[in-house]
């Protein structure tokens, strides 16, 4: 164990919680980086080529993609304590939701 007796209030240590072997049990950064990954994948490489898409069903995807991406990053931001870009997340997080309900309220008027 680390003696943090001497540990000022603006410190912080890197915890890994491993084992009795010495085997990684959990890496709260490598957790986080899984999830920032995660978050591109939905927010740029799945939502960008559906939303641009002219079919519904893609379209619909392709926003419930970026909520999901937003999400994510708002995650990992308010974790890193980077308030800005938690609320640019926000920001793209509401305008998906509103989509996404504006287009299954007009599809609900079509059918």
């Amino acid at each position: 164990p680390r003696d943090m007796d001497r540990m000022a209030d603006d410190q912080c240590y890197y915890v890994p919680i491993c084992d009795n072997n010495g085997g990684m049990l959990n890496d709260p950064v490598a957790i986080l980086e899984i999830i920032q990954i995660i978050s591109v994948v939905f927010g740029t490489l799945i939502a960008a080529p559906l939303i641009v898409s002219k079919k519904y069903n893609k379209r619909l995807l392709g926003l419930i993609a970026v909520a999901m991406g937003s999400i994510l990053a708002m995650i990992v931001q308010l974790y890193a304590g980077l308030y800005y870009f938690f609320f640019a997340s926000a920001f793209w997080l509401l305008n998906s939701a509103h989509a996404i309900r504006k287009m299954l309220r007009t599809n609900r008027e079509i059918l």
